[in-house]
């Protein structure tokens, strides 16, 4: 039922990601307030920037979600029906979303 992980997966997918999925979640959201304010979105690159910052916030959002919380959840054993009740229902929108972020 439970595939059990070794400890470097557990570490690296879902510790280490997740800390830099959060920090480029506030660091996005950050970019994107300061270049939608009406001064900065004057430029075309800054414009490029943002869309840029949308897309990588996009993807960081969607590793988070899938990717770690699925890590965590095989490797810890505890929620079980979270498992199979949350990502067959997200996986749909969440995958796609995360795919069309990376480009």
């Amino acid at each position: 039922m439970c595939r059990l992980q070794t400890l470097s997966e557990l570490v690296l997918k879902g510790c280490i990601s997740g800390i830099f999925c959060v920090i480029a979640i506030f660091g996005n959201i950050i970019c994107a307030i300061v270049l939608s304010s009406r001064t900065m979105r004057a430029s075309p690159v800054n414009r490029i920037l943002l869309t840029l910052s949308i897309a990588d916030l996009t993807f960081a959002w969607t590793n988070l979600i899938y990717q770690v919380l699925k890590t965590l959840t095989d490797h810890y054993c505890f929620s079980i029906n979270f498992t199979f009740r949350f990502f067959p229902f997200v996986r749909p929108y969440v995958f796609p979303l995360g795919v069309a972020g990376e480009f």
